[in-house]
């Protein structure tokens, strides 16, 4: 039986920066990983609990560019077709009034169950666009089409339940391994300065540390609709996400 399971969410948040219609952050916890000592440090007044992040926002405070490519060789002059995929925009066109950027995704791994000496390994391959249309809109999508072999604790919840935990359907592929895809991708519209509005389909994260009990991103995207107002030091979002269980 299919249960429509609807939830409406009012925050109101302590907030330090005026909301934008521009670059909202990718939802994952470990995109942000050489960030996290600048977010938590005492005076950056980031709201480091509700995620994503309006990164225009995280770049009036942070070097954003610089913290992400910490440690990372990054050629200079004209780059190759190679080298724009790891080190920049693979194809990007702006003006005045309208930005467009389109990046592949990929990830690629291979290991090996220690117990059980069982060989697991990841094949992720996708595609995300974004951009602006002035500076009220900004929007984003993306989609992943993966096959992968999971260790036996994984492979037995994705056998029982025919789907990968954060992920969703999976259907068999090959020898043991699983075939699976997500799409997310959302619009986000700034009528004033304080107020904006999100329509789409993806996760959101409310909590500190990996795991959230109240909102977590371990779950396949769902549609939800999103309002936030600004008033000074104070953000109110309302928050109805719907999902089929």
């Amino acid at each position: 039986m299919k249960l429509i399971y609807t939830l409406v969410m009012v925050a109101i948040i302590m907030h330090m920066h005026p909301l934008s219609a521009q670059e909202i952050s990718h939802y994952n916890n470990t995109y942000f990983n050489p960030l996290e000592r600048e977010i938590y440090r005492p005076g950056t007044h980031i709201h480091t609990s509700v995620r994503s992040f309006n990164m225009d926002a995280l770049n009036t405070m942070l070097n954003v560019d610089s913290l992400l490519k910490d440690g990372l060789a990054t050629p200079s002059g004209d780059l190759n077709f190679w080298q724009r995929i790891f080190h920049d925009d693979l194809l990007a066109w702006e003006n005045k009034d309208v930005s467009i950027k389109i990046n592949p995704l990929f990830n690629f791994s291979i290991g090996n169950e220690m117990n059980e000496g069982k060989g697991t390994w990841n094949n992720t391959r996708g595609v995300f666009i974004e951009g602006t249309l002035g500076n009220k809109f900004y929007f984003y999508t993306d989609f992943v089409e993966n096959q992968s072999v999971f260790p036996n604790y994984i492979d037995d919840f994705v056998e029982q339940r025919k789907v990968v935990p954060g992920q969703g359907k999976s259907k068999s592929y090959g020898n043991n391994a699983h075939d699976y895809a997500q799409s997310t991708g959302f619009i986000s519209f700034n009528p004033e300065k304080w107020f904006n509005i999100q329509l789409g389909q993806g996760k959101h994260f409310i909590g500190d540390g990996h795991r959230s009990l109240l909102l977590s991103d371990n779950s396949f995207s769902y549609p939800y609709l999103k309002f936030s107002a600004d008033f000074n030091k104070f953000i109110i979002m309302l928050c109805g996400l719907n999902t089929v269980i």
